[in-house]
């Protein structure tokens, strides 16, 4: 697994970045546009973010559901692997 997704989240979207190109994404309950592209994507790859409180807790749902791993990079560069 060498592949990684960058995820900026925010109040009312989600960014993520493959190392090709930027796809936005409404962040709304379900996040279901962001679930159908990560599916898309396939199983070798994790997600990076970090943890912007209530803004990324959907994400990391999303991510356990969906079996992918993660990892929630702290501001203060601590790491919190899943």
């Amino acid at each position: 697994m060498n592949e990684c997704i960058g995820i900026g989240e925010g109040k009312q979207e989600l960014v993520a970045f493959d190392g090709n190109r930027h796809y936005t994404f409404s962040n709304e309950e379900g996040l279901q546009a962001l679930r159908q592209f990560l599916i898309s994507k396939g199983s070798s790859f994790k997600v990076v973010f970090e943890p912007t409180s209530t803004y990324s807790r959907n994400l990391e749902e999303l991510c356990i559901d969906l079996g992918i791993p993660f990892v929630s990079h702290q501001p203060s560069g601590h790491t919190s692997p899943s």
